[in-house]
């Protein structure tokens, strides 16, 4: 018992330590400091109760090695009521396709917006880990294009989890972090 603790909190420092020198590597204008101003991009909430019709939302956000156009394919599933790419897993400041390209830490990723109530998380990650161009993983990845799921909560931790040993695919299962959408021009590129 004192074995298995010892490791969860040895995982638990190393987990920081990751975050403390991803931010150190990054470019000072890209840190995050409590001397600096919020960014220009507003992060989005992970749950939303005043969308257009008025039901709440949920999220789930995902990549897939490259998440482009993956937006599009959800816009028209049920239950979905927005779905764009942008960035997360990083701490840098206010991201844009240029300083996500230039390493700033950021993956290139998806969020879908749905109606609990009409498709639940289990389905979407199911759609997710399904889909043939989300790839099992072994190693290291390059952090812009790399495959993961961001849980927002300990119930999305252990249903990722599930589904990707349920189909047998290696997909990380990360802590959410701060989401932005990227710029217009990557919103939808498939779509009308």
């Amino acid at each position: 018992h004192c074995t298995m603790i010892r490791c969860v909190l040895a995982l638990l420092a190393v987990a920081e330590t990751a975050r403390t020198v991803q931010t150190l590597l990054l470019p000072p204008n890209l840190r995050t400091s409590p001397h600096t101003k919020a960014s220009a991009m507003t992060p989005l909430p992970l749950t939303n109760n005043n969308n257009d019709g008025g039901a709440a939302t949920e999220s789930a956000v995902f990549a897939a090695d490259d998440s482009g156009g993956l937006d599009s394919d959800w816009l028209t599933v049920p239950g979905v009521v927005r779905a764009s790419v942008g960035y997360t897993g990083s701490v840098a400041l206010s991201p844009t396709y240029d300083s996500v390209c230039g390493g700033d830490g950021h993956t290139e990723a998806v969020r879908v917006e749905f109606v609990p109530s009409e498709l639940g998380y289990e389905e979407v990650i199911r759609r997710f880990v399904e889909d043939p161009r989300v790839p099992n993983i072994y190693g290291p990845q390059d952090l812009q294009y790399q495959v993961a799921i961001w849980a927002a909560s300990k119930e999305q931790r252990e249903v990722a989890l599930q589904i990707c040993a349920d189909e047998g695919k290696n997909v990380p299962v990360l802590d959410a972090m701060e989401w932005f959408d990227a710029e217009d021009r990557h919103q939808n590129i498939y779509g009308s």
